[in-house]
């Protein structure tokens, strides 16, 4: 229902409208929709566009209209709203056959509907478990992708934030998708009859949930992947709202750096996985960055994507071994906080080799990954110490401050 508050807000209206139009547009270059289906979806695009252009001679964008005008622009609101409702039915098609199954993950090429967990290690078999018995109307998910992978929550704390997403992967069948905003996370679940100044809702019996964005019930998953790929390192501002009655949890996730053993979190989650009989999907970290290496444009924006993927292998080294890798990289003869990064991310790239073949048990690999990173430690400083004497005065490093470049191997594609 469009309230009186909300008519005043023209911007917000004028917006909606000619997204309405160009969401129309697109949906008539999706390639799998018959002639029949074109035709339909080109006729409601004709007739949004004029409902446009009637609510713009009327002088309701400029805020010129008359007071006689008034019922006649809230009708062509409501009917163009009306056009986006039944044009659902296309974009749900779309979603329907973007959205990847899981049996066909391809970390080059993929598109999921995830709702990201608590990183709460104590609680989450039963986190998962409770998903996976949820009994409501609707799923909030957020959409990640082989372009995409950051997920934003307004409601998640620092400690989750600062942590890798992990959670629950859900199917989409051809009536799953409700609406989605590519532009927040936010939506609210409030009493049907609560007014708010937001057009976008759907009602599930006594609510409704509301979800900020423009054209939201005919948003792509492509056109979404798009909007937030002006920052994809970081970026991924979208929430996609699924009928639970069509759809279901079929996996679960999580971001990994091919390191074997030291990550817990995807132990668990393996166990879990095989203990519900859904897979895991692993996504390679250091294999998403080195696919996307096109975005990492500015060194500033280099070195912070870097320092905190080294920060989470240091966070999981550190929860394993329970030695603080970053602590002891201090002891790096020479080295700015940057250079130490560099250390500690060659040093987690020879684990795999260091550790193959032993037959140690959890304690010893662990005292094993220390003794042999202390042992790197002071090599590095036995050999600085020699360069210094041999150039007859210390070595000069830059200042904290100073851009320092990244390891080769990190953006380089492995064989």
């Amino acid at each position: 229902m469009i309230t009186e508050t909300f008519l005043q807000n023209t911007g917000a209206i004028r917006d909606l409208c000619h997204d309405i139009c160009f969401e129309l547009d697109e949906l008539l270059n999706y390639e799998k929709f018959n002639e029949t289906e074109k035709k339909d979806i080109k006729d409601k695009y004709n007739k949004a566009k004029k409902i446009v252009d009637k609510i713009t001679e009327l002088g309701y964008f400029n805020k010129s209209y008359e007071a006689k005008s008034k019922k006649e622009i809230i009708k062509n609101i409501e009917d163009i709203l009306s056009l986006e409702k039944k044009s659902n039915v296309y974009a749900q098609k779309v979603w329907l056959n973007e959205i990847t199954k899981v049996e066909d993950f391809n970390l080059s090429d993929f598109k999921f509907c995830v709702k990201r967990l608590p990183y709460d290690l104590k609680n989450l078999s039963k986190n998962i478990e409770e998903v996976f018995e949820n009994k409501k109307d609707f799923f909030e998910t957020n959409l990640i992708s082989n372009q995409n992978i950051t997920v934003n929550l307004n409601s998640m704390g620092e400690d989750d934030l600062n942590s890798l997403p992990f959670g629950v992967v859900f199917g989409v069948s051809e009536k799953s998708f409700i609406m989605a905003s590519d532009s927040s996370t936010f939506c609210s679940l409030k009493q049907k009859d609560f007014e708010t100044n937001n057009l976008q809702e759907e009602f599930f019996g006594d609510f409704k949930v509301c979800i900020k964005g423009s054209a939201v019930r005919i948003k792509t998953p492509q056109k979404i992947i798009e909007n937030n790929l002006k920052n994809p390192l970081y970026k991924n501002n979208n929430a996609v709202i699924l009928n639970a009655k069509y759809t279901k949890p079929v996996a679960l996730f999580c971001y990994g750096y091919n390191i074997k053993k030291v990550n817990l979190l995807k132990r668990k989650l393996s166990f879990i996985a095989k203990k519900i009989g859904v897979p895991l999907i692993n996504i390679n970290l250091l294999k998403y960055y080195q696919n996307n290496k096109n975005y990492f444009t500015t060194s500033v924006l280099n070195r912070k994507v870097f320092n905190e993927y080294v920060d989470n292998i240091a966070k999981d080294l550190q929860l394993y071994c329970k030695y603080d890798f970053k602590a002891g990289a201090k002891r790096l003869i020479g080295l700015n906080t940057n250079l130490r990064y560099n250390f500690i991310y060659k040093f987690s790239r020879n684990i795999n080799s260091l550790i193959d073949g032993k037959d140690f048990d959890e304690a010893d690999t662990a005292d094993f990954i220390v003794e042999m990173f202390l042992k790197a430690i002071e090599k590095h400083n036995v050999l600085t110490k020699k360069r210094e004497k041999a150039n007859g005065s210390p070595l000069f490093f830059p200042d904290d401050n100073t851009f320092i470049a990244l390891p080769k191997d990190f953006l380089k594609e492995e064989q």
